[in-house]
């Protein structure tokens, strides 16, 4: 009864106040679109900022307390690869030759690798090809040439060794000098950090094992997992969505004066309907079922249109979390404050205050 008495207040409101009516739906309908569209884009701040930052690359640094023989690293490889951690996809090794300048190793010297070096030159970003063994990677601060486009192709002498110069980065994090693995092994007598990259996360029991594993066959070592810093992207996408939440709030609390407008307009019908026996509890019952007939019929509106556009631009950025956090934020505060209004209506009811139309 109530929710016929409720659709039925609706289609007086739609004939009663065409212009008003549509105004509410389209902005109700608007709100729960830009809400979802907003944290669909505050999730996408954090994956991008996981992604370039290389945080949701797993993997993970070993730190030896001293320089090692490269016979350990090949046992160490071997037991790790018969173990049952996660696959390996790559691993670089590390060396600090002194004043401040570290030296690495990788089966391959591609543009990803500026996650960990910097910002390489323009124009330099294709993979380095292994021709004679001495090609390198450079970071800018180690050459005095003012033109960094000369650099490229020019010999670079370097711990008693010339390496052709095929890529130059700058603002290094991590490293100086990147070589093929097997010319750095060719080169240097040993290393002090181990750089893997893994096929999937570990869990902890998994860095458990791999702890123990490394520590058995390199000895003393510290380690750090770059997964852990998928918690900034998080921190990222929470500080956004907790921005536009904000904006959201104030946007609801419009809507719910469009709402009041409506109610004090329809006063006369919820007299009648006191006059006719109704009790202030049921007016307002029918009040709060307008309110949950309207909050949820726009919100899953709007949040089609989001459905529609992250489809068209080929994103999956909606998950239950989201639907329930945008839901809540968008219906609670509505509802609470509808319902609020109803109660301070029904107070305030009087015979007089009937209209006839």
């Amino acid at each position: 009864m109530i929710l016929y008495i409720s659709v039925r207040d609706f289609v007086a409101f739609y004939r009663k106040e065409k212009g008003v009516f549509v105004w509410l739906l389209v902005s109700m309908i608007f709100t729960s679109f830009l809400m979802n569209a907003s944290y669909s884009f505050a999730k996408e701040r954090g994956r991008l900022f996981n992604k370039y930052s290389g945080a949701d690359i797993p993997m993970v640094w070993v730190y030896l307390d001293k320089k090692t023989g490269f016979d350990k690293y090949d046992s160490f490889e071997k037991k790790l690869a018969d173990s049952g951690l996660p696959k390996e996809k790559s691993s670089s090794l590390l060396v600090n030759v002194g004043k401040g300048i570290t030296v690495i190793g990788r089966d391959e010297i591609t543009p990803d690798f500026s996650v960990l070096s910097g910002i390489w030159t323009e124009g330099y970003f294709s993979k380095i090809t292994e021709e004679t063994g001495n090609e390198c990677a450079v970071d800018a601060s180690l050459l005095d040439y003012g033109d960094k486009n000369v650099m490229v192709g020019e010999q670079f002498e370097f711990e008693g060794h010339s390496y052709t110069i095929k890529g130059v980065y700058e603002d290094r994090e991590y490293v100086d000098v990147t070589l093929f693995k097997d010319t750095f092994r060719k080169n240097f007598d040993g290393f002090d950090t181990i750089f893997f990259v893994f096929k999937k996360s570990m869990n902890p029991e998994e860095r458990t094992e791999f702890e123990k594993l490394a520590a058995s066959e390199l000895g003393i070592a510290r380690f750090s997992y770059n997964d852990d810093r998928m918690e900034d992207g998080q921190a990222v996408e929470n500080t956004q969505r907790m921005q536009y939440s904000i904006f959201i709030l104030l946007l609801v609390v419009f809507i719910t004066y469009i709402i009041r407008f409506w109610h004090e307009r329809n006063i006369s019908t919820y007299t009648i309907y006191r006059l006719n026996g109704a009790t202030a509890g049921k007016i307002v019952a029918i009040i709060a079922t307008e309110a949950l007939l309207l909050g949820v019929s726009t919100y899953v509106l709007g949040l089609a249109a989001d459905a529609l556009l992250l489809l068209v631009i080929h994103k999956n950025l909606i998950t239950l979390e989201s639907i329930g956090f945008g839901f809540a934020l968008f219906f609670v505060p509505m509802f609470i404050l509808t319902v609020t209004n109803a109660v301070q209506l029904c107070k305030g009811f009087n015979i007089t205050d009937i209209r006839r139309d």
